[in-house]
């Protein structure tokens, strides 16, 4: 789980003289979360108080090369172990199906957890299990894999 920091809003001379809201963030746990001294970043605020976005501009200049090169992240296989072992059960649907509804659940499954994130794990896990347990059986339906006799288990919140 992702460790939770508070931070204070200062006031500082800007514009004018005026004072305006400033947020500083300092520490050494930045530069053990990849931040170093001279990196960019977006923060995007989409409500009021609500940090939706936080990047790294340029991974050129934050690790010293661009991983992916021309190409989106999104045009890669994001869990090729997965997508290996589900067209070795289901033969039957193209392995370019499989690896689409592979990447459309690493999608969803990480969407989910940055709005549990958000609503300050609110969310039971086993409740958000469930949610993935079942768009995993709707995506598998979806591609022509028969998912019927598969059930919910109370191992997969175990996992």
């Amino acid at each position: 789980m992702a460790k939770k920091r508070s931070i204070k809003v200062y006031g500082q001379s800007g514009y004018k003289y005026q004072e305006t809201p400033t947020i500083m963030l300092k520490g050494k746990w930045l530069e053990e979360l990849g931040f170093k001294i001279g990196d960019y970043i977006s923060i995007a605020c989409d409500h009021p108080n609500v940090f939706r976005f936080l990047n790294i501009d340029d991974p050129v200049q934050s690790i010293g090369e661009d991983m992916l090169g021309a190409q989106s992240i999104f045009a890669q296989q994001m869990n090729a172990q997965a997508a290996a072992a589900l067209v070795a059960q289901f033969k039957e649907v193209p392995k370019k199906k499989i690896g689409k509804a592979v990447q459309d659940t690493v999608i969803y499954t990480h969407g989910l957890a940055v709005m549990m994130m958000w609503d300050n794990y609110r969310l039971p896990k086993k409740e958000a299990c469930h949610m993935i347990f079942d768009m995993g059986m709707k995506m598998l339906s979806d591609i022509g894999v028969d998912v019927s006799g598969r059930k919910w288990s109370k191992k997969y919140a175990e996992m």
